[in-house]
Parts: C-alpha cells; sequence; structure tokens
C-alpha cells in the first residue's frame, strides 16, 4: 500500500509492513521564476516579503482605508514586498511589485 505523506509529518500510528510512505508523489518539477521578478528580488539589498492572503480574501475587494493601511505598513519596510494582488494597484509603494 502507498501512502502519500511522509512519516515526519504524521501521527505515529501502527502500520503492517506493506505500507510504504511515498511523500511528495504528487509534487511537478518547479517552473522557473519570471525575469522581472527575479530581477525585483536579487536587486534587494534588504531581502524580500511575500505578502498573500491565499486564495481566501482579494485583497482588491477589501475596503479602501484597510488597503491603505497594508500599503502604509510595507511602504515603511526596508525590504521589497511582493505582493499578490488582482487588478491594478493605486497608489502603489515604490517598494512593491504586484503580480497575480
Amino acid at each position: 500500500i502507498f501512502q502519500n505523506s511522509h512519516y515526519v509529518t504524521e501521527s505515529p500510528r501502527p502500520l503492517t509492513p506493506n505500507v510504504i510512505y511515498v511523500g511528495g508523489i504528487h509534487l511537478k518539477p518547479a517552473k522557473t521564476i519570471p525575469k522581472d521578478i527575479l530581477d525585483f528580488i536579487e536587486d534587494s539589498p534588504h531581502g524580500v516579503i511575500f505578502f498573500t492572503f491565499g486564495s481566501t480574501i482579494k485583497v482588491s475587494s477589501l475596503p479602501e482605508h484597510i488597503e491603505k493601511a497594508f500599503k502604509d505598513a510595507l511602504a515603511d519596510v526596508p525590504q521589497r514586498v511582493l505582493w499578490k494582488y488582482e487588478g491594478e494597484m493605486k497608489d502603489k509603494p515604490k517598494n512593491v511589485m504586484t503580480k497575480k
């Protein structure tokens, strides 16, 4: 029996000898990072912050004052920020790159 997990991430439990962990079998080879993003990352002297809410919230649909609070906070950090954002951002801080 093949089990698509890894024993390190599983709770201890008794298994029969025919169970074989094959964790990561579903993974695909990594894609290359687009040049504009790679340049943005490599040219950052203080590192990069990846800012996203995943698929749960579209930041562009938040009230304007909340979005502005995030922009103001991220504009103050010395790092560059790669922000997962749908659409065009108004008043984007200089240290922020948006990508879908």
